[in-house]
C-alpha cells in the first residue's frame, strides 16, 4: 500500500491504473462490437457488464488527475483482442490481471486515490471468476488467418490512440473553462472511436479482429493550445495513414473506409480553437457535449469529493 504521504507514488500509480483501465476499456470495445456482429449474446452481454463499470471508473480517474493538477504520464499501449470464444475470454483474463496488478498498489490508500481503486477494484473478483469457470466450458479451435494489410493495422492503433489523447483533452480544456474546446475533444474522440468501430465491423465480417498495428506515441499536455496541437498532429497522422490506406487497397468496402477517416481527420486537424467541431468530424449526438458526458458518467457526490 502506498502511503498517503508520498503524492507523487500514488500520482504515478493512479497513472498506471488509468492505462490500464484504458487497456481494458479498449479491448472490451472491440470484442462487444465484433460480438454484436457474430452473436454470442451471453458472452456480449457479460462483457458489456464489466464496460459500464470501467468506462466511468477511467472517467473518474482522469477527472481526479486533471482537476488535482497531477501530472499525466501514461503511454501508448496494444492489446491482442480474441476472435473467437475462447481467444476472447483469455484476452479478457489477460486485460484483468493487468487490472488488478495496477489497482494493488493503492489498496487501501486513503483519500480520492483509494476510492478510485476501490471503484476500478469492485468488479474484478466476480469477472474473473465468471471467465474461469466459462473457459473451463469452452473447447479451443484453430484460429482463423485472415491478413491484415499493415497500413489497416496501423489506422486502427492512431485512431485507438487518438481516442485516448483526446479523451484527455477534453477533461483538460474543460477545467481551463474552455467549454467549445471540451466538447470539440471529445467529439474527436468520440469520432476516432467510431472510425476504429468501422474497422472492427469490416474485421468482424471475416470473422477477425484488428490488432492494433504501430503506435503513435500518447502525448497528454496540460495547457490547452497545445492539448489542441499534438490531437492535431494525431489527426494528422491518421489521415496520412488513411491515404496510404486507401492508395494500398482501391477495392471496396476498405477504400470508403479510409476514405471516411481521411475525410475526418481532415477536419480535425484544420479546426480553428474556439470553434465548434462541424457534422463532418463523422461524430454523433452521443459525442456533442462533454458536459452531458460529465452528468452521466461522473458520479456526482464521487466528483464532489474529488475537486
Amino acid at each position: 500500500m502506498i502511503d498517503a504521504i508520498e503524492p507523487l507514488a500514488v500520482s504515478a500509480a493512479l497513472n498506471r491504473l488509468l492505462r490500464a483501465e484504458l487497456t481494458a476499456v479498449n479491448q472490451q470495445s472491440v470484442h462487444l462490437l465484433a460480438l454484436r456482429r457474430w452473436g454470442g449474446a451471453e458472452l456480449e452481454a457479460r462483457i458489456r457488464d464489466v464496460d459500464r463499470e470501467d468506462f466511468p471508473a477511467t472517467l473518474e480517474i482522469i477527472e481526479h488527475l486533471v482537476a488535482a493538477g497531477l501530472p499525466l504520464t501514461i503511454a501508448s499501449e496494444g492489446f491482442v483482442p480474441g476472435a473467437f470464444e475462447r481467444a476472447i475470454l483469455l484476452a479478457e483474463q489477460r486485460a484483468e490481471a493487468g487490472l488488478v496488478a495496477a489497482v494493488a498498489p493503492l489498496a487501501g490508500c486513503a483519500g480520492p486515490a483509494g476510492r478510485l481503486a476501490a471503484a476500478v477494484a469492485a468488479p474484478r473478483t466476480g469477472y474473473a471468476a465468471w471467465i474461469t469457470a466459462r473457459l473451463a466450458q469452452t473447447p479451443d479451435r484453430p484460429p482463423s488467418h485472415v491478413p491484415l494489410v499493415a497500413e489497416l493495422a496501423d489506422l486502427f492503433a492512431g485512431l485507438t490512440v487518438l481516442g485516448e489523447q483526446a479523451l484527455v483533452h477534453a477533461f483538460v480544456h474543460w477545467h481551463h473553462g474552455d467549454r467549445i474546446d471540451a466538447d470539440a475533444a471529445w467529439g474527436v474522440s468520440g469520432a476516432a472511436m467510431l472510425r476504429a468501430g468501422d474497422i472492427i465491423h469490416l474485421l468482424a465480417d471475416s470473422d477477425a479482429v484488428p490488432v492494433p498495428g504501430a503506435l503513435p506515441a500518447l502525448v497528454i499536455r496540460s495547457a490547452p493550445a497545445q492539448a489542441m496541437q499534438a490531437d492535431q498532429h494525431l489527426a494528422g497522422l491518421c489521415r496520412a495513414t488513411a491515404l496510404a490506406l486507401a492508395q494500398r487497397c482501391s477495392t471496396e468496402p476498405v477504400r470508403s473506409l479510409a476514405d471516411r477517416v481521411a475525410d475526418a481527420a481532415t477536419v480535425w486537424m484544420n479546426r480553428v480553437a474556439g470553434t465548434v467541431l462541424p457534422p463532418a468530424a463523422g461524430a454523433t449526438r452521443t459525442f456533442a457535449s462533454f458536459e452531458r458526458t460529465r452528468q452521466k458518467y461522473l458520479r456526482a457526490a464521487h466528483a464532489t469529493q474529488l475537486t
